[in-house]
C-alpha cells in the first residue's frame, strides 16, 4: 500500500504544477478528447479487426469508436483552467524512486497538457492489473480528487483504440522541473 500512496502522490503533484505560464510556443502538447478520437479513426481505419481488451471484446473496433465519438459530445472537453501537465502513461515501473522515495517519473514520451482523467484512467488500470483491483479505491483515497466516473471510463476505453504514446522511452523527468 505503501507504494500506492507514493504513486498516486507524485501523480497528484505532476497535475499540481503551474502551467499557466506556458506558452503555445513550449514544447508541451496539448491532448484533447477529439485529437483522441481523430487518431482513433486513423488507427481504426488502417486496422479495424485489431484485437481489444477482454473487457470490450463483445464490440467491434469500429463501433467502439462510435462509443468513444459519442462520449466527446456527451462529455464535453474539460476548460482551460482545467488542463494538467499529464505524463500520457504513468504506472509502476514508469515511478522514479530514490532510497525509499519516489521522486517522479520516466518515460516521458506521451507528456502534454491534458484532463488528468488521462493519467488516471492509465495509472488506475495498470495498478488493477500490476498489483490487483482492491488497490484502485486506495490509489484514489491518496490522489485527493474524485474523478469523474464517465471521463475515467472515456480515457479507459481510449487507451484501447490508440496505442499508449509513453511506452519504452529511457527518458527521465523528476521534481527537478519544479
Amino acid at each position: 500500500e505503501h507504494t500506492v500512496a507514493m504513486f498516486a502522490e507524485r501523480i497528484a503533484h505532476l497535475h499540481a504544477l503551474d502551467v499557466s505560464s506556458l506558452s503555445d510556443g513550449d514544447l508541451v502538447a496539448r491532448v484533447t478528447m477529439r485529437c483522441v478520437v481523430a487518431e482513433a479513426r486513423r488507427v481504426t481505419a488502417a486496422a479495424p479487426d485489431t484485437p481489444v481488451g477482454a473487457a470490450y471484446s463483445h464490440m467491434s473496433r469500429p463501433a467502439l469508436l462510435e462509443v468513444l465519438e459519442s462520449g466527446v459530445d456527451r462529455l464535453g472537453e474539460v476548460g482551460e483552467a482545467d488542463l494538467v501537465l499529464t505524463h500520457g502513461a504513468p504506472d509502476l515501473d514508469s515511478l522514479l524512486c530514490t532510497d525509499g522515495t519516489a521522486v517522479g517519473f520516466t518515460s516521458w514520451d506521451g507528456v502534454a497538457l491534458a484532463d488528468r482523467h488521462r493519467d488516471l484512467a492509465h495509472a488506475s488500470a495498470s495498478l488493477a492489473v500490476a498489483v490487483g483491483p482492491a488497490v484502485v479505491p486506495a490509489f484514489f483515497d491518496r490522489y485527493e480528487f474524485p474523478p469523474a466516473l464517465a471521463r475515467l471510463d472515456w480515457w479507459l476505453l481510449a487507451a484501447q483504440l490508440v496505442p499508449s504514446p509513453g511506452m519504452g522511452s529511457s527518458a527521465v523527468m523528476s521534481d527537478a522541473v519544479d
